[in-house]
């Protein structure tokens, strides 16, 4: 499991090994449109869910050591979810559209905690003050 802040960046790991990769397509679970979908050496916007424009790059676009994690930026917490990685590796990336036909490479679990929560608890803060009260030395 991955652990968030809103407001924060976050990173989503997956790795595709030393294989040739032709496209990589982030989802998240339960969502018809994607996170994420690379191919070409460049992102493809067309059918990315709305609240992720902007806010998802890949951690190395050069695809390196098949590194194909992501960042998400600026976490809401509506972001919290599981992820899936997949990747079509080798062959031509003439594919119109994401929706990569295999088993997810990694599945990735996101927490995310608002300013001040930590695990199931919140921080709160209490100002107390005293009125009209003084200590009588007199008796």
């Amino acid at each position: 499991m991955i652990q968030g802040t809103v407001g924060q960046n976050a990173t989503l790991p997956c790795n595709a090994g030393d294989e040739s990769i032709r496209a990589v397509e982030w989802t998240r679970s339960g969502m018809k449109e994607y996170v994420l979908f690379y191919r070409n050496g460049r992102s493809d916007t067309t059918e990315q869910m709305s609240s992720f424009k902007d806010r998802v790059q890949l951690m190395d676009s050069e695809l390196k050591d098949g590194d194909v994690s992501v960042t998400l930026k600026n976490l809401e917490k509506t972001d919290e979810g599981t992820y899936e990685c997949r990747v079509a590796l080798g062959g031509s990336g003439r594919h119109k559209r994401a929706i990569i036909g295999a088993e997810p490479l990694k599945v990735v679990e996101l927490k995310v905690s608002g300013p001040g929560e930590f695990g199931n608890f919140s921080v709160v803060s209490v100002l107390c003050c005293s009125c009209s009260w003084f200590l009588d030395n007199k008796t």
